[in-house]
């Protein structure tokens, strides 16, 4: 859904983004119809992790043994954030679905001892996805970087009013995206707690009000969103204009770290979201599972929440406590405000 980046060849030698003034005379002005081939970077698969297939398969199997665990530990039904927003950015081509088989034979473990082995395996998960957004933060440091070159170049060589086009752009381009995020994570969530009615085939009047109210404040965050698209709309017009600015102050290779500045920044954010809600997601299980132990069994110190819960990342702490998507989950709608 992610968008395919147009960035040009850099020459060999060429540094990132030179601070001296350009020896040649200002490129010409690049034609609006030229600049429609400027895409965003796509967003990449995610390859899932061997933990996180190994909790899944566990997941699965403890579910047929106790189903009052199914909305605890099937929140994937439904379309997650990153899957809405490919609706709005392109993505890269999809990779043919893994579908682990289940690493545990059925029927070898008795339900407690599937939910303990469980623990282990969304706390490995949970440690190898923070070492994932560890990555991923060096990346936006570097992209952090490179932004800060462009925009002293901005400030030196730009007019006034040429400069405020571009830090507006830069600005709205952040807010549109986490905007976007925003309204897809509570669309994602509405759409789970309205599978979980479905999946409990309740007609009690408490349970069809609840329905209705979902999507009553499912049908405002759909109108939230399209009027959220059509600011990301506006912007793309924008970001032809500010490339166009550009293009009689900075040479080809200082261009062409612009334009991957830009069409990394979507991509980036969304990542980070992406990961952001997996771990916020094991955690809540693993804190779950752990309070449903049996507190008066004889191993039960050496399951205790201490052992399974990760030392949390650098800047991250634990969630706190869980809302899992059922009939008791209230969503409020924000309004989207202009830009």
């Amino acid at each position: 859904m992610f968008l395919h980046l147009f960035v040009p060849s850099t020459p060999p030698q060429s540094p990132p983004v030179s601070m001296l003034p350009s020896s040649k005379p200002p490129p010409p002005f690049i034609p609006v119809e030229e600049e429609l081939s400027f895409r965003y970077e796509p967003v990449p698969r995610r390859e899932e992790t061997r933990e996180e297939l190994r909790a899944q398969a566990l997941a699965r199997q403890l579910v047929l043994q106790e189903p009052s665990l199914a909305p605890l530990l099937e929140p994937w039904r439904g379309k997650c954030t990153v899957e809405l927003m490919e609706e709005i950015f392109p993505t890269e081509e999809p990779q043919r679905p893994s579908r682990p088989t289940s690493c545990v034979d059925d029927g070898i473990h008795e339900r407690l001892c599937s939910q303990v082995e469980l623990c282990e395996a969304l706390g490995n998960s949970v440690v190898a996805l923070q070492q994932e957004k560890e990555s991923l933060c060096e990346e936006q440091r570097s992209h952090k970087a490179l932004g800060a070159s462009i925009e002293e170049l901005v400030q030196q060589r730009l007019k006034t009013n040429e400069k405020d086009k571009y830090s507006m752009f830069i600005g709205d381009l952040e807010r549109i995206v986490n905007l976007l995020l925003s309204l897809c994570s509570r669309l994602s969530r509405i759409d789970r707690s309205l599978l979980a009615l479905e999946r409990d085939e309740l007609m009690m009047e408490d349970v069809v009000r609840e329905r209705e109210s979902l999507h009553h404040k499912r049908s405002l965050l759909l109108r939230q969103t399209e009027d959220a698209r059509e600011l990301k709309e506006n912007l793309d017009r924008r970001q032809r204009v500010v490339h166009a600015i550009l293009s009689g102050y900075l040479t080809e290779a200082q261009l062409q770290d612009y334009r991957r500045f830009v069409s990394t920044k979507p991509s980036l954010l969304i990542r980070l979201r992406h990961l952001d809600e997996l771990i916020r997601l094991r955690e809540q299980q693993l804190a779950h599972l752990n309070e449903s132990l049996p507190a008066d069994l004889p191993p039960a110190h050496a399951w205790s929440t201490d052992r399974f819960l990760p030392s949390p990342a650098p800047g991250s702490s634990l969630a706190p406590p869980p809302t899992f998507a059922g009939p008791a989950h209230s969503l409020r709608s924000t309004a989207v405000t202009s830009l």
